[in-house]
């Protein structure tokens, strides 16, 4: 890989936890604009737990069906054949969970919306990488399926890949901060009810 592309995902990720840091700052200081008891941000607080769970599903089928071939063959099938990015994917509707699992549609869009522009960057970077590598073959697979999201079926596995265990566990190490997240914000919103934690901003 190149050490520009390198250089990139080193910067991508110093980008995450800038934004990861920010976030966590705006949860411990702010409360939904309505009641914590109220119906809508309750459910918004359960649809986040929800899309976190489905994130962290969703990371560990990429991860478990790529295996180590990423850098070795073009993978088109499973999760790659309804996107071209489906890890980066994954991670902004965690993002997004993790931002409704305060109670607030603000945080959750805005949230998922910094995510998803810090990978879009870093995913066009590597696309230019790809097609270097893989030439004609992956021109032909970015006009079957889209950057982000194909409505199409995915084909099925292809023959001899299996997950293994070590891969689904690290998988699950990986995302574990996005399932962390939700005893955290509970935390948080606990403090606050005991007047712990300021509520400095009331966000809808």
């Amino acid at each position: 890989m190149p050490q520009s592309l390198q250089k990139r995902q080193r910067g991508r990720k110093k980008q995450l936890w800038a934004l990861a840091a920010v976030s966590t700052g705006l949860i411990l200081v702010s409360a939904p604009w309505l009641p914590a008891s109220h119906p809508v941000p309750l459910a918004k607080e359960v649809l986040g737990g929800l899309l976190i769970v489905l994130a962290v599903a969703g990371r560990v089928w990429t991860t478990s069906h790529i295996g180590g071939r990423k850098k070795r063959e073009l993978v088109t099938t499973g999760p790659y054949a309804l996107s071209r990015n489906p890890l980066y994917g994954f991670s902004v509707l965690g993002a997004v969970g993790i931002g409704l699992s305060t109670g607030s549609l603000v945080i959750g869009l805005g949230l998922g919306a910094g995510v998803f522009a810090v990978l879009d960057a870093i995913s066009r970077h590597e696309e230019a990488f790809l097609r270097q590598q893989f030439g004609s073959a992956y021109d032909s697979y970015c006009r079957q399926t889209r950057r982000w999201l194909s409505l199409r079926r995915p084909r099925q596995p292809a023959e001899g890949v299996s997950p293994s265990r070590e891969r689904i566990l690290y998988s699950l190490r990986d995302s574990s901060l996005m399932l962390l997240a939700i005893p955290f914000i509970q935390l948080v919103q606990y403090l606050q009810a005991q007047d712990v934690l300021p509520r400095l901003l009331f966000i809808p």
